[in-house]
């Protein structure tokens, strides 16, 4: 009996090296990314006809007429194959902010979902369709749509309308199923009616520069995560008051006064940045904040309203009416960022017993020491600009500091301080009065890069 060579040659090998689709839409994260490009989703049948060909070639179904005619040796070949699909590879992990889909739909797709994804493409309406796990659709719309009329009828939950700016009428969405929304790039949107119905949870406004005034159409929305990044029309947050909201980004405001709204919300992670009216941070007072950017809102003169929260990273870039850091003592912070804090006088007693472990002096005008940063495992230094800073760097003595990058720094002109300090990489730019290297020199494995 002679062997059968061609059982060993159509494995289902090439099936499981076939790589995997990228998701056709990416959730909302804090800090905001492109979502990946996605393929089109495969027609209806391809999986079974993949199979069947599998059988043909060693030899379990019914054999092709065109290879029933071929020479006995080349019987031995296998007939071609289609393309293995992703349907028929083991599925990778969902992403964690996605909800994880039923294994039974990864068994038997859902009849009515799988017509609708094929609608979708046959229409030129998608570049992506999935099923998002929800019992809907995670739906990525073509950029060139210029209606919203025809996804009405579809069961749709996640909605990602990415740069579809010839879109500005959102009433088609009225009382669809939508959860997640991106209106990113959508810069001709001046009214979100049509969402009153809509049980959304998350929400990304990103560069809609002609959204209203107010977030007025939001009343009433169970929201967790809100993104309005450079709604520059924007004026007042009512609207969201006693929203569930966790994540909510609002750089870029520039004409946002006010954010008492948002008192008593469980906001965890917050960005402020460039909102250069806001003039107080009191609607923030008693919040579970981790996280909070207020860069560029110079019209900020006390961090007092802060006195308490969880905050483990702050970033205070060009506040440049703050004059002192009171409110920041006793905080769990890790990261501090105090670039451009041309106001902030005296030394850093504020920051004194925290946990910081890396911190950012730019640009601190009125700085005059470093005083202040005992007991804190800092493990990351930055200072650059700081003209006032005199002297040597004695007050760093004890800490265990890794990196230090001193840029510009012409006032300080000695490293005394730094001997015992387990460095591994010192940076020294610009500072001419630092000639002498001696109290580093034998710090084990230490790296001095200097550029003057």
């Amino acid at each position: 009996i002679a062997p059968v060579p061609v059982r060993a040659e159509p494995e289902p090998a090439p099936v499981a090296v076939e790589p995997t689709p990228e998701p056709a839409l990416a959730a909302l994260e804090p800090a905001p990314a492109k979502p990946p490009s996605a393929q089109p989703a495969e027609e209806p049948g391809t999986a079974k006809r993949f199979f069947n060909n599998v059988k043909k070639a060693v030899g379990l179904g019914p054999k092709d007429p065109a290879a029933a005619s071929t020479p006995a040796p080349e019987a031995a070949q296998p007939s071609p194959t289609p393309a293995p699909t992703p349907i028929a590879k083991p599925p990778r992990p969902a992403p964690t902010t996605k909800p994880e889909p039923q294994p039974v739909a990864k068994v038997a797709p859902n009849p009515q979902l799988e017509t609708s994804r094929r609608q979708m493409f046959e229409r030129k309406i998608a570049t992506a369709v999935e099923d998002a796990g929800d019992g809907g659709l995670a739906v990525r719309v073509d950029p060139a749509v210029k209606s919203l009329d025809p996804i009405k009828n579809f069961p749709i939950t996640r909605l990602d309308l990415t740069g579809c700016v010839r879109i500005s009428d959102l009433l088609p969405l009225h009382g669809t199923a939508v959860r997640w929304l991106s209106l990113n790039g959508c810069k001709d949107i001046e009214s979100l009616k049509g969402l009153e119905l809509c049980p959304l949870t998350q929400l990304d406004l990103t560069g809609c520069v002609s959204l209203e005034k107010d977030l007025s159409s939001l009343k009433g929305k169970a929201l967790t995560d809100l993104r309005l990044v450079t709604c520059e029309h924007l004026t007042s947050l009512a609207g969201i008051e006693g929203m569930p909201l966790s994540i909510l980004d609002l750089s870029g405001c520039r004409r946002l006064q006010s954010i008492v709204q948002l008192q008593g919300m469980p906001l965890s992670h917050l960005w402020l940045a460039k909102c250069s009216r806001l003039t107080s941070l009191d609607g923030l007072v008693g919040m579970p904040l981790v996280e909070l950017d207020i860069s560029g809102c110079d019209s900020v003169v006390s961090v007092a309203p802060l006195r308490g929260l969880p905050l483990t990273r702050l970033k205070i870039d060009a506040c440049k009416r703050l004059p002192s850091l009171d409110g920041l003592q006793g905080m769990p912070l890790t990261e501090l960022d105090l670039s451009r804090c041309s106001s902030l006088k005296g030394d850093l007693s504020g920051l004194q017993g925290m946990r910081l472990t890396r911190l950012v002096l730019m640009r601190c005008d009125r700085l005059s020491s470093l005083a202040g940063l005992t007991g804190n495992p800092l493990v990351s230094l930055e200072i650059t600009s700081c003209e006032n800073l005199t002297g040597d760097l004695s007050d760093l003595a004890g800490l265990p500091l890794t990196q230090l990058f001193l840029r510009d720094c012409p006032s300080i002109g000695s490293l005394n301080g730094l001997q015992k300090l387990p460095i591994k990489r010192l940076i020294l730019a610009g500072c001419k009065r630092i000639t002498d290297l001696s109290p580093v020199r034998d710090i084990p494995g230490i790296e001095v890069v200097r550029s003057d």
